[in-house]
């Protein structure tokens, strides 16, 4: 019988190379159009999710190293709605 072996992440990033592959980091999604994004907010699996714009507005402040908003809200559980 096979036994699964689960690696951590640190281990599985240190053998990337040995199988000819990168470490990818995406970027937090946005609309670079402010008039691509939907009017409404797109609702699954019971939450409210409004994808932000690349719009002046909705820029993090200077020095705001924390998550975006919508991602606190959506870790916290609650309806987002970013602008």
């Amino acid at each position: 019988m096979l036994q699964a072996h689960v690696c951590a992440q640190d281990q599985l990033e240190a053998t990337l190379g040995q199988h000819g592959l990168r470490r990818v980091v995406h970027r937090e999604p946005f609309f670079g159009d402010p008039a691509d994004a939907p009017k409404r907010p797109v609702h699954l699996a019971g939450l409210e999710f409004r994808i932000p714009t690349s719009a002046v507005s909705e820029l993090l402040a200077f020095g705001d190293r924390g998550r975006p908003p919508w991602r606190e809200r959506v870790a916290a559980g609650v309806a987002i709605t970013c602008g």
